[in-house]
């Protein structure tokens, strides 16, 4: 398999090198350099490992052509075991060693300049001269600006030191395996047409004579392209200990029944930590948790924070107001019966009304009650304050009507609980019909399991629902057993 760093390090640069003209002047090697940079240094003992490193991935043919690099080539021994990145193969770590030591175009060095490279690999270096001698990312330059025929030559004292980014320092903290086994678990690889080479087509397919597969991480999406050079980013890593101690707080309010659902609350619970762990640099928002931070590790994309605790408080992140609107169909399990429903979007009062609108039920007959159902989909396994919010009969689509004389109401409503086979009933619940009024129909609700499915297909899947009837009597005038309803709100109850 071919590595993909590999092509496009060719690619690149033989587009990048041949731009322009000016750029050719800028950077013209003189005439009178006729050795390459691989002859210099094959012809080099002390850099014997570094150029069997370079023929045992092709490089030697790369740096023996007009495309134009600077390479820091390192003395003595080469040792490929000091990078790791956890699932690279061992092509793609020698890849990186040596791409750590070139960088496209022609940077000469001198013992005042300072400067940040950017090697093959996507990593920035550091560049610093003390007056004297010349460091590239901390080793010393022993022999600098040695003219090649396609570029420059300046050898190092050793060989120079990986920069790891966020994503494979993970794998090198045994503090941190936990998290990592995690994240590293959703790597996949992935078939690469445009970087792969065509062989041909037989009976009417593509064939491919060299297939380039790309490590790929649906996490990266959430969280932040970890293993790219081009952003910058703080992760705080929670330690085994730390990761271990989340998942547990977190899985209490994931509970799922047994049987196909066993194991999914700790699935959810994990994911959901992911999504306080990363934010970019120069984001202004401020962490929602005060994690217990024990060291902090630079890397070349970023910071990493371990952490020994994360301190996430489930009632400020992610257990939050659960709001249904009553107008919206989605979330009723059918028509509302025995009435005529609409929804009224209301042009004046708001900040009153949920999203501005409600819904309208009236009994399509003195004898018939209203009912609606609704389910409750995304409810967590803990406790909920229950209400139902409704508006006065007086508050149309135009405003406040002064023309319309409201009337208290009486509702009865009845929590069907379908994971457990249990019903809970509120009856006979005042409605004030002067002002919008929230009636709390069940305090401290505990509920057994959560319904929060992220792949739901259908909201009215849930097996949650609360159904709400209009109970006032004919005999009672001063009530109406029409029904305007905003919303259903679930606050959540920390004890």
């Amino acid at each position: 398999m071919k590595n993909k760093h590999f092509i496009l390090s060719v690619m690149v640069a033989a587009t990048t090198l041949s731009c322009t003209d000016s750029w050719e002047e800028h950077y013209a090697v003189p005439a009178q350099s006729t050795t390459t940079l691989w002859q210099q240094i094959s012809d080099n003992v002390e850099l014997d490992d570094f150029a069997r490193l370079l023929q045992s991935r092709g490089y030697d043919k790369l740096l023996d052509s007009d495309q134009r690099f600077t390479v820091w080539a390192p003395k003595g021994k080469i040792d490929t075991s000091l990078v790791t990145g956890g699932m690279m193969s061992d092509e793609e770590i020698t890849t990186q060693v040596i791409e750590n030591h070139i960088a496209r175009s022609l940077i000469s060095v001198s013992a005042a300049k300072a400067d940040s490279i950017k090697t093959l690999n996507g990593k920035l270096m550091r560049l610093i001269g003390d007056g004297i001698h010349v460091a590239f990312n901390g080793v010393r330059i022993e022999s600098p600006n040695m003219e090649c025929s396609n570029g420059l030559l300046h050898i190092v004292e050793q060989q120079v030191r990986f920069n790891n980014n966020i994503w494979t320092y993970l794998r090198q903290d045994n503090d941190l395996q936990q998290l990592c086994d995690y994240l590293y678990g959703f790597n996949r690889q992935e078939f690469d047409p445009n970087a792969s080479t065509l062989g041909g087509v037989v009976g009417g397919e593509k064939v491919y004579s060299d297939s380039v597969f790309i490590t790929t991480n649906e996490l990266w999406s959430r969280m932040g392209q970890l293993n790219a050079e081009n952003t910058s980013y703080v992760m705080t890593a929670p330690t085994n200990q730390a990761w271990e101690e989340t998942v547990e707080e977190f899985k209490a309010f994931y509970r799922y029944p047994e049987g196909i659902y066993k194991h999914m609350g700790d699935s959810v619970a994990k994911r959901r930590i992911t999504e306080y762990l990363v934010r970019r640099t120069d984001s202004e928002e401020p962490l929602p948790y005060e994690a217990l931070i024990t060291d902090t590790v630079d890397c070349s994309n970023g910071t990493l924070l371990k952490a020994e605790a994360l301190n996430i408080d489930p009632y400020e992140t992610f257990v939050q107001d659960i709001v249904i609107e009553a107008e919206a169909e989605a979330y009723m399990t059918k028509e509302p019966s025995n009435c005529e429903a609409t929804s009224v979007f209301v042009v004046t009062g708001k900040n009153e009304l949920s999203k501005n609108r409600y819904m309208k039920l009236v009994a399509t007959s003195p004898l018939l009650k209203p009912t609606v159902t609704y389910v409750l989909p995304n409810v967590l396994s803990c406790k909920y304050d229950i209400g139902v919010v409704f508006v006065p009969m007086n508050l149309t689509k135009n405003g406040y009507s002064s023309v319309i004389d409201p009337k208290d109401g009486r509702v009865d409503v009845e929590l069907y609980d379908d994971y457990l086979g249990e019903v809970y009933k509120s009856t006979g619940l005042d409605i004030d019909g002067t002002t919008i009024d929230t009636v709390w129909v069940r305090e401290e609700h505990q509920f057994e399991y959560c319904d929060y499915y992220p792949n739901r297909e259908k909201l009215t899947d849930s097996k949650l629902t609360l159904k709400i009837t209009g109970t006032a009597k004919r005999t009672e005038t001063t009530l109406s057993r029409d029904m305007y309803i905003d919303c259903i709100v679930l606050r959540p109850r920390r004890y």
